[in-house]
Protein backbone atom coordinates (compact mmCIF):
# COMPACT_ATOMS: atom_id res chain seq x y z
CA UNK A 1 0.00 0.00 0.00
CA UNK A 2 1.30 3.68 -0.44
CA UNK A 3 -0.26 7.12 0.89
CA UNK A 4 -2.87 8.07 -1.62
CA UNK A 5 -1.78 11.65 -1.71
CA UNK A 6 1.93 13.26 -1.63
CA UNK A 7 3.02 16.74 -2.24
CA UNK A 8 6.79 18.49 -2.67
CA UNK A 9 7.76 21.55 -1.87
CA UNK A 10 10.01 23.88 -3.75
CA UNK A 11 11.00 27.98 -4.19
CA UNK A 12 10.00 29.55 -6.99
CA UNK A 13 13.54 31.56 -7.53
CA UNK A 14 16.62 30.54 -6.50
CA UNK A 15 17.72 31.32 -2.92
CA UNK A 16 19.81 30.02 0.07
CA UNK A 17 18.43 27.49 2.71
CA UNK A 18 18.63 29.22 6.32
CA UNK A 19 16.18 26.62 7.82
CA UNK A 20 15.31 23.17 7.46
CA UNK A 21 12.59 22.75 10.32
CA UNK A 22 12.17 18.90 10.27
CA UNK A 23 14.15 15.24 9.36
CA UNK A 24 12.33 12.59 7.20
CA UNK A 25 10.10 10.47 9.30
CA UNK A 26 8.78 13.18 11.14
CA UNK A 27 4.90 13.99 11.15
CA UNK A 28 4.06 17.77 10.55
CA UNK A 29 2.99 19.20 13.96
CA UNK A 30 -0.42 21.44 13.94
CA UNK A 31 -4.09 21.65 14.70
CA UNK A 32 -5.92 19.99 11.16
CA UNK A 33 -5.99 21.86 8.30
CA UNK A 34 -2.81 23.92 9.52
CA UNK A 35 0.44 25.19 6.92
CA UNK A 36 3.65 24.57 9.50
CA UNK A 37 6.70 26.25 7.97
CA UNK A 38 9.05 23.44 7.10
CA UNK A 39 11.14 25.56 5.33
CA UNK A 40 12.82 28.84 5.40
CA UNK A 41 15.02 30.34 2.70
CA UNK A 42 17.05 33.71 2.94
CA UNK A 43 14.88 36.84 3.50
CA UNK A 44 17.81 38.75 4.30
CA UNK A 45 17.05 41.66 1.43
CA UNK A 46 13.22 41.46 1.72
CA UNK A 47 13.39 42.52 5.52
CA UNK A 48 15.67 45.46 4.36
CA UNK A 49 13.26 46.18 1.92
CA UNK A 50 10.35 45.90 3.88
CA UNK A 51 11.96 48.19 6.59
CA UNK A 52 12.19 51.00 4.59
CA UNK A 53 8.59 50.75 3.52
CA UNK A 54 7.11 50.44 6.63
CA UNK A 55 8.83 53.52 7.66
CA UNK A 56 7.66 55.13 4.16
CA UNK A 57 4.36 54.33 5.39
CA UNK A 58 4.61 56.21 8.53
CA UNK A 59 5.48 58.92 7.23
CA UNK A 60 2.90 58.75 4.63
CA UNK A 61 0.42 58.59 7.77
CA UNK A 62 1.83 61.48 9.37
CA UNK A 63 1.39 63.83 6.39
CA UNK A 64 -2.47 62.36 6.22
CA UNK A 65 -2.79 63.53 9.70
CA UNK A 66 -1.40 66.63 9.29
CA UNK A 67 -3.10 67.36 5.94
CA UNK A 68 -6.27 66.36 8.19
CA UNK A 69 -5.37 69.35 10.85
CA UNK A 70 -4.83 71.37 7.86
CA UNK A 71 -8.48 71.45 6.22
CA UNK A 72 -9.82 71.63 10.35
CA UNK A 73 -8.12 75.19 10.42
CA UNK A 74 -8.98 75.75 6.85
CA UNK A 75 -12.28 75.26 7.75
CA UNK A 76 -12.48 77.35 10.79
CA UNK A 77 -11.11 80.31 9.15
CA UNK A 78 -13.14 80.07 6.39
CA UNK A 79 -16.12 79.91 8.58
CA UNK A 80 -14.87 83.16 10.28
CA UNK A 81 -14.46 84.88 6.48
CA UNK A 82 -17.84 84.15 5.76
CA UNK A 83 -18.95 85.64 8.68
CA UNK A 84 -17.12 88.39 8.66
CA UNK A 85 -18.14 89.10 4.67
CA UNK A 86 -22.15 88.86 5.62
CA UNK A 87 -21.52 91.25 8.53
CA UNK A 88 -19.77 93.69 6.83
CA UNK A 89 -21.87 93.49 4.00
CA UNK A 90 -24.89 94.16 6.18
CA UNK A 91 -23.02 97.12 6.95
CA UNK A 92 -21.97 98.71 3.34
CA UNK A 93 -25.68 98.42 2.51
CA UNK A 94 -26.59 100.68 5.74
CA UNK A 95 -23.78 103.05 4.54
CA UNK A 96 -21.73 102.27 7.74
CA UNK A 97 -18.98 100.55 5.93
CA UNK A 98 -16.88 101.59 3.18
CA UNK A 99 -16.53 100.10 -0.81
CA UNK A 100 -12.61 98.99 0.61
CA UNK A 101 -13.87 97.03 3.81
CA UNK A 102 -16.16 95.25 1.73
CA UNK A 103 -13.58 94.74 -1.01
CA UNK A 104 -11.11 93.45 1.68
CA UNK A 105 -13.46 91.21 3.38
CA UNK A 106 -14.62 89.80 -0.25
CA UNK A 107 -10.82 88.97 -0.83
CA UNK A 108 -10.42 87.86 2.48
CA UNK A 109 -13.18 85.13 1.81
CA UNK A 110 -12.09 84.11 -1.33
CA UNK A 111 -8.79 83.15 -0.20
CA UNK A 112 -10.22 80.99 3.02
CA UNK A 113 -12.12 79.40 0.41
CA UNK A 114 -8.83 78.80 -1.77
CA UNK A 115 -6.85 78.03 0.95
CA UNK A 116 -9.81 75.18 2.20
CA UNK A 117 -9.54 73.92 -1.03
CA UNK A 118 -5.91 72.76 -1.66
CA UNK A 119 -6.15 71.65 1.98
CA UNK A 120 -8.56 69.46 0.60
CA UNK A 121 -6.52 68.54 -2.57
CA UNK A 122 -3.36 67.78 -0.10
CA UNK A 123 -5.47 65.68 2.06
CA UNK A 124 -6.89 63.73 -1.49
CA UNK A 125 -3.03 63.19 -2.06
CA UNK A 126 -1.91 62.27 0.95
CA UNK A 127 -5.02 59.54 1.25
CA UNK A 128 -3.38 58.05 -2.22
CA UNK A 129 0.09 58.23 -1.32
CA UNK A 130 -0.81 55.91 2.34
CA UNK A 131 -2.58 53.42 -0.58
CA UNK A 132 0.55 53.07 -2.32
CA UNK A 133 2.65 52.93 0.80
CA UNK A 134 0.39 50.01 2.58
CA UNK A 135 0.48 48.32 -1.17
CA UNK A 136 4.63 48.35 -0.89
CA UNK A 137 4.13 47.08 2.55
CA UNK A 138 1.59 43.70 1.60
CA UNK A 139 3.47 43.68 -1.70
CA UNK A 140 6.98 42.66 0.03
CA UNK A 141 5.57 40.96 2.98
CA UNK A 142 3.79 38.41 -0.04
CA UNK A 143 7.15 37.86 -0.92
CA UNK A 144 8.69 37.11 1.93
CA UNK A 145 5.77 34.83 3.06
CA UNK A 146 6.41 32.97 -0.49
CA UNK A 147 9.99 32.08 1.50
CA UNK A 148 8.33 30.39 3.80
CA UNK A 149 7.75 27.12 2.60
CA UNK A 150 4.84 25.24 4.67
CA UNK A 151 3.88 21.54 4.68
CA UNK A 152 0.00 20.21 6.03
CA UNK A 153 -0.10 19.37 10.02
CA UNK A 154 -0.55 15.75 10.02
CA UNK A 155 2.08 14.35 6.65
CA UNK A 156 4.87 12.89 6.78
CA UNK A 157 8.22 13.43 5.85
CA UNK A 158 8.73 11.36 2.98
CA UNK A 159 12.22 12.64 1.87
CA UNK A 160 14.35 15.45 2.76
CA UNK A 161 16.76 16.67 -0.30
CA UNK A 162 18.47 19.75 1.10
CA UNK A 163 20.29 21.79 3.90
CA UNK A 164 20.94 25.26 5.78
CA UNK A 165 22.93 27.40 3.65
CA UNK A 166 22.55 25.39 0.41
CA UNK A 167 21.56 27.26 -2.55
CA UNK A 168 19.10 25.84 -4.42
CA UNK A 169 17.50 26.38 -7.97
CA UNK A 170 13.92 27.36 -8.44
CA UNK A 171 11.05 24.08 -8.69
CA UNK A 172 13.66 21.47 -7.38
CA UNK A 173 11.37 19.28 -5.03
CA UNK A 174 13.25 20.53 -1.34
CA UNK A 175 11.20 18.02 0.53
CA UNK A 176 8.36 15.74 -0.03
CA UNK A 177 5.48 14.72 1.96
CA UNK A 178 2.98 12.30 2.13
CA UNK A 179 -0.56 11.84 3.61
CA UNK A 180 -0.98 9.41 6.28
CA UNK A 181 -4.90 9.74 6.35
CA UNK A 182 -5.52 7.22 3.64
CA UNK A 183 -3.90 4.48 1.64
CA UNK A 184 -3.64 3.29 -1.90
CA UNK A 185 -3.84 -0.61 -2.86
CA UNK A 186 -3.69 -2.41 -5.02
CA UNK A 187 -5.00 -5.97 -5.18
CA UNK A 188 -4.53 -7.84 -8.41
CA UNK A 189 -7.76 -10.01 -9.61
CA UNK A 190 -9.60 -10.90 -12.41
CA UNK A 191 -12.89 -8.77 -13.55
CA UNK A 192 -15.48 -11.61 -12.36
CA UNK A 193 -13.83 -11.64 -8.84
CA UNK A 194 -14.51 -7.46 -9.07
CA UNK A 195 -17.90 -8.22 -10.42
CA UNK A 196 -18.50 -10.83 -7.36
CA UNK A 197 -16.83 -8.39 -4.70
CA UNK A 198 -19.25 -5.76 -5.82
CA UNK A 199 -22.49 -7.25 -5.45
CA UNK A 200 -21.92 -6.85 -1.58
CA UNK A 201 -20.00 -5.05 1.19
CA UNK A 202 -16.35 -6.06 1.67
CA UNK A 203 -14.60 -6.96 5.15
CA UNK A 204 -10.94 -6.13 4.99
CA UNK A 205 -8.98 -7.64 8.55
CA UNK A 206 -6.04 -6.39 9.56
CA UNK A 207 -4.01 -9.60 10.70
CA UNK A 208 -1.60 -7.62 13.64
CA UNK A 209 -4.32 -5.77 15.41
CA UNK A 210 -7.01 -8.32 13.93
CA UNK A 211 -9.41 -5.01 13.42
CA UNK A 212 -11.55 -5.05 10.35
CA UNK A 213 -13.38 -1.81 8.17
CA UNK A 214 -15.63 -2.30 5.85
CA UNK A 215 -16.24 -0.92 1.90
CA UNK A 216 -17.41 -1.86 -1.37
CA UNK A 217 -15.28 -2.34 -4.63
CA UNK A 218 -15.70 0.83 -7.17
Amino acid sequence: SQPSRVLSIASETPQRVTRVHFEEGDLIPGLPGAMVAAIELDSAVEQELLASAIIALEISKSDETRTELQISNAETASRIASRELARVKDLHSKGDASDSDLDRVVLADEDSRLVLEMARLSRTDAAASVRAAASDVAVIEARIDKLILRAPSGWRVEQRMVEPVQVVAAGNPLMIFADLSSFENEMPMSEEAVMVLAKAALTIARSRTRSSFHGFVA
